[in-house]
């Protein structure tokens, strides 16, 4: 999942749902991850957004719930759109129908600075005191 640190990417974590609603998640998520796969392959270039579906729990699952300060796991499936290389931001859907249309607004949304950004906040470290470059 080291891809995550360099390419923008649409998560969608669903580890604390039942069996019928992952496979629902991930079945909303197959045409839209297709579609922007198909275009990156005909334009000839790398694909510009990532997918992933979260469907258990796992140390990189968790960090990322942390960072984007989602709590835990619910029966309530969460989609995030992930922009580390711009500073760590990132982008909450608030809504709970993930369907291939909302994820493709969420995502058109995005794409066209609709939504409230925010930024991973850091483990380790508190607020930090000075400016960081």
């Amino acid at each position: 999942l080291g891809e995550m640190n360099d390419t923008v990417t649409c998560v969608c974590l669903c580890e604390g749902c039942d069996d019928a609603t992952k496979e629902a998640v991930a079945e909303a998520m197959m045409p839209v991850a297709e579609e922007a796969f198909n275009a990156a392959k005909a334009s000839g270039c790398e694909a510009g957004m990532l997918f992933f579906t979260a469907t258990e729990t796992s140390d990189v699952v968790y960090q990322l719930r942390m960072s984007c300060e989602l709590g835990e796991p619910t029966g309530v499936p969460q989609l995030v759109i992930l922009d580390i290389p711009d500073s760590g931001a990132y982008y909450v859907f608030d809504g709970e129908n993930i369907s291939t249309e909302n994820i493709q607004m969420f995502i058109e949304d995005y794409d066209e600075e609709r939504l409230e950004r925010r930024e991973l906040q850091e483990d380790e470290e508190g607020e930090g005191e000075g400016e960081g470059q």
